[in-house]
């Protein structure tokens, strides 16, 4: 089929309702069956073949007259003109004839015949240049110049004819005046993508649809009619320069005695082939490598799968994703779509069509593929990950079949396969043991999967979980365990239901047998602790036994845990961590924000995910891959929590109003909070319809005061950067942000002279510091300075602290995830040892305001006395005002040490300081009780209760 600008000529008889371009026959271009290749391609096939005619009979008198090499030549070339000229409308007229055994009509004829002139060209150049050559040193004399220059000029004729016919298509970007015209009509002109993706989609027009391509790219694309005619041009083109050159060869002779004129016509022979073969050469490579299927140059594979997976919210996994080019701008492609059910892809199969349409791929097949849940995925990922030095064997590889007498909850036939994937920025590789998320979902499986319930029944139910606790510390109640508390809030909130939780000791006897009795019962398993270097730390050794399987040093685990814990030795306890079960996969996923940081890994096995027992390790972790590996969205509630500062007694009636009136949508639940520095209560509500949550949010708002519901960030370390920039731009206090602002300046300064190794942050827990830590967060992330190492934080432990200041230290330092070094005596002796012990630090950033000791004149940067340890002092918060730390604090709702909501206004040592008298009060039972830190008025009065 004959496409000109990328259009297909069938589209014509769409596009157009009534006569365009009218045609001999009398019929229009809507009306005629093709109208590229009838009427006016048919009197310019009939004109290009009676010249070719004409010029053979013309250049046959050549060889009679004369020995030149050169005329033969060119007697060959018209020769193989005619050949071509038939070849060319034979395909023509081929190409969009279809039959049974081949449905997509000859649509390739025109690629073969395009290779094969690029083929005659080749050999006509190869030809041409070894007589060239030949001739210089068996020189042929022309006999007759003056009847080599007619033959010459009556050639060149032709050939200008030949070629004012085939101009358009000498290049693969050609248009023909039709497609103006429609495009005229339609509204419809070819737009430039500005888009610097690392690919373009091709520029084509398929029925309605429009698509922007870059123009650079557009032009290097050419259909398959161009390619063929691209061919027959420069078969023209060559002849051409061939009469060229005769009659250049023929006026030398015939006009001058020059001793070298016998050497002008080889001389320009071989010019010639480097010209024409220059032309034809990419013909030859584009016409082969679409008959070889390979994908078209415009065409990114990788880049496109990538973009897909990243735009198209549903899409879990592609693979098997092959595109290849038909005929010229016919681009086919194939794909295994993996998403979690039916549903999804139904939601997402127009998009997704719409996705490889706006690339320029119009002819899309598409395979759906479905994993309902996380039990069909374990089956799966036994499908993807069979190692490719042994042979699968369902019972021992897979685990048991679908029909075999201990049946899988699964519910999906095993079958093993093999494959290395690296998609979207998860590490995966069937070598290392670690694999991509998304694509660890594949199967070969077309049906929606149903969840095993654990009695085996299959039954559309919610996924469960059972949650084990592992520590002889957790046991002897030496440690809380907040993790229990942390992982039953995310999996539900993720559609999973926790059924049970169990707290172990560290045995690998108790491990075992607890794990396989939860891995049979429940979808998910997740443990918590006993995973280390010391001797107790058993987990790993334990779930091991409870599935049969050895335990060995996992290479990339190894690398991994090389790399945290600067391992250089072969014996290091260290590598106890790497020591695994065999049969394990790793999940990690970078930190975008901190790409250097060695990520550490979940370990799975079967269906057991285990976790650290450090909170903080424990929620980071699944911060970065909780949602990928157990969310059901399906499952999942809508949820809100309502928090207010009132106590519970006195908004009860307000409670049970809205669950009178909302408690067939909603179920809601009531928590009074104590000693909660931002509310008193919370309210929680879960209901399956959002609209439902909304209403009953509209009535609390109606029925309380302003200044009762508060606002609440329970996260306040998510995003941060982003939410301080919305303080800037909300904040009333014109004053407060022009300290932040100013203080955001003195640190920019020092990061900009010194270097964070050169840095530390003196911190003492109280709330100037609480402030200055989170600046100097927002400073460090913005100028990117967290990748490569943290921020340290200097503690001194002088005289008798306050232990509750001591944990808000440690809890602060852990949240923001900075180095914290903790030292004992004075301020002085302190900074002695911290030069001893880290020579490079250079600068300590302070939390001083001017209202402390000593203070009224200090300056942002100022460097230490002369008989103190040499340092340079940084005071960004100098100018702050009492108020103003307080708005900063409790309008970004940052967590700050419990003492302040009892009285203290400023803290030192616990036999120096005492609550603030100006916030004493008496209640109603007639006992002493302070109101909250942040309600003193008299801000002169900040340390009254410092006694020294």
């Amino acid at each position: 089929v004959v496409k000109v600008q990328n259009v297909h000529p069938h589209a014509f008889k769409r596009f157009v309702p009534s006569c365009i371009v009218l045609h001999r026959c009398g019929k229009d271009a809507g009306c005629c069956d093709d109208p590229l290749t009838t009427c006016a391609y048919s009197r310019k096939r009939r004109i290009v073949l009676y010249f070719y005619v004409v010029s053979l009979i013309n250049d046959g008198k050549g060889p009679a007259v004369t020995s030149d090499g050169k005329i033969e030549a060119l007697s060959f070339v018209n020769h193989t003109q005619l050949f071509n000229c038939l070849q060319w409308i034979t395909v023509v007229k081929m190409s969009p004839r279809k039959w049974s055994k081949n449905t997509f009509g000859w649509a390739r004829a025109e690629v073969l015949g395009a290779l094969v002139n690029a083929v005659f060209l080749v050999a006509l150049c190869f030809s041409i240049l070894v007589e060239s050559l030949k001739r210089f040193y068996e020189i042929e004399r022309i006999l007759q110049p003056e009847l080599i220059l007619y033959v010459g000029a009556m050639g060149l004729l032709v050939n200008i004819v030949g070629l004012a016919l085939f101009h358009r298509h000498g290049s693969s970007h050609s248009h023909h005046p039709h497609v103006a015209k429609i495009n005229e009509m339609m509204g419809e002109e070819d737009e430039i993508n500005d888009n610097e993706d690392p690919y373009s989609p091709s520029s084509s027009l398929r029925g309605k649809h429009k698509h922007k391509a870059n123009k650079q790219k557009a032009t290097e694309q050419s259909t398959s009619s161009s390619l063929n005619m691209r061919g027959v041009f420069l078969h023209v083109l060559a002849d051409a320069l061939g009469s060229v050159i005769v009659i250049i060869s023929a006026l030398v002779i015939w006009m001058t005695d020059w001793e070298y004129k016998d050497y002008v016509d080889p001389s320009l022979s071989i010019v010639m082939v480097v010209l024409i073969m220059k032309s034809t050469w990419p013909l030859l490579l584009e016409s082969a490598l679409i008959l070889l299927q390979t994908v078209p140059t415009h065409i990114q594979v990788d880049a496109i799968q990538e973009k897909l997976l990243r735009q198209i919210d549903g899409v879990l996994a592609v693979h098997e994703f092959h595109v290849w080019q038909l005929a010229g701008d016919r681009i086919i492609a194939s794909a295994h779509i993996r998403c979690r059910n039916l549903a999804d892809y139904m939601r997402i199969a127009e998009k997704v069509k719409e996705f490889f349409h706006n690339e320029g791929i119009h002819s899309t097949t598409i395979q759906p593929e479905f994993v309902e849940y996380q039990d069909d995925i374990d089956a799966v990922d036994c499908m993807l990950d069979c190692p490719p030095n042994k042979k699968c064997i369902a019972s021992t590889c897979c685990g048991p079949t679908k029909d075999s007498p201990h049946a899988s909850t699964h519910g999906i036939e095993n079958d093993c396969r093999q494959r290395t994937v690296n998609v979207n920025g998860w590490t995966g590789g069937e070598g290392s043991g670690t694999f991509d998320l998304p694509t660890a979902m594949e199967s070969g499986s077309l049906t929606n999967q149903q969840t095993a319930t654990p009695d085996g029944n299959s039954d559309l139910t919610i996924p469960t979980a059972g949650i084990i606790i592992i520590g002889d510390e957790i046991i002897k109640g030496q440690v809380h365990d907040s993790n229990s508390n942390f992982l039953c809030n995310k999996l539900y909130r993720l559609g999973v239901r926790v059924e049970r939780i169990s707290v172990i000791r560290d045995d690998v006897d108790v491990i075992a047998s607890e794990v396989q009795n939860f891995s049979q019962k429940y979808q998910y398993v997740l443990t918590s602790g006993g995973i280390g270097p010391t001797h107790d730390d058993v987990t790993f050794e334990g779930i091991a036994k409870a599935f049969d399987e050895p335990l060995h040093i996992h290479p990339e685990f190894e690398t991994l845990v090389r790399k945290i814990f600067k391992v250089t030795t072969a014996d290091d306890p260290a590598l106890k961590l790497a020591t695994i079960p065999a049969s394990s996969k790793l999940y990690y996923k970078k930190d975008q924000l901190k790409p250097t940081r060695v990520p550490f890994p979940i370990v799975r096995v079967r269906n057991v995910y285990i976790f650290p027992g450090v909170p903080y390790l424990l929620e980071k972790l699944f911060n970065h891959v909780g949602e990928e590996l157990f969310s059901h969205p399906e499952f999942q509630p809508y949820c809100k929590d309502i928090h207010i500062n009132l106590r519970e007694i006195d908004i009860t009636h307000v409670i049970n109003e809205a669950v009178a009136k909302f408690k067939k949508d909603i179920i809601f639940g009531s928590y009074p909070i104590l000693n909660h520095s931002y509310y008193k209560v919370k309210i929680t509500m879960e209901s399956k319809q959002e609209q439902a949550i909304a209403d009953a949010d509209n009535f609390f708002v109606e029925k309380l005061q302003n200044g009762v519901l508060i606002n609440y960030d329970a996260e306040p370390m998510t995003n941060i950067t982003s939410k301080f920039d919305l303080f800037l731009q909300t904040c009333k206090n014109k004053a407060l942000v022009n300290n932040v602002c100013h203080s955001i300046s003195i640190l920019d300064e020092c990061f900009k002279k010194f270097k964070l190794s050169e840095v530390c942050v003196s911190f003492n827990g109280g709330k100037d510091c609480t402030v200055l830590l989170h600046l100097v967060y927002v400073v460090a992330q913005r100028n990117g300075l967290l990748q490569d190492r943290k921020v340290s934080v200097l503690y001194i432990r002088d005289k008798s602290p306050f232990p509750q200041v001591e944990q808000f230290v440690q809890q602060s330092t852990t949240r923001y995830d900075f180095d914290l070094t903790i030292l004992t005596g004075s301020v002085k002796d302190a900074l002695k040892q911290m030069k001893s012990c880290h020579s490079d630090i250079t600068v300590a950033i302070m939390g001083t305001r001017r209202s402390d000791p000593h203070a009224a004149n200090a300056q942002p940067f100022q460097d230490t006395d002369s008989d103190w340890p040499k340092f340079v002092r940084v005071s960004p918060v100098l100018d702050w005002q009492y108020d103003d730390v307080w708005e900063f604090i409790r309008t970004l709702y940052l967590p700050y040490c419990e003492l302040y909501d009892k009285g203290y206004t400023s803290i030192g040592h616990m036999d120096d300081t005492l609550p603030n008298s100006r916030l004493q009060y008496t209640d109603n039972h007639g006992f002493v009780q302070y109101r909250p830190a942040y309600e003193l008025k008299e801000v002169d009065e900040e340390r009254r209760g410092r006694l020294s």
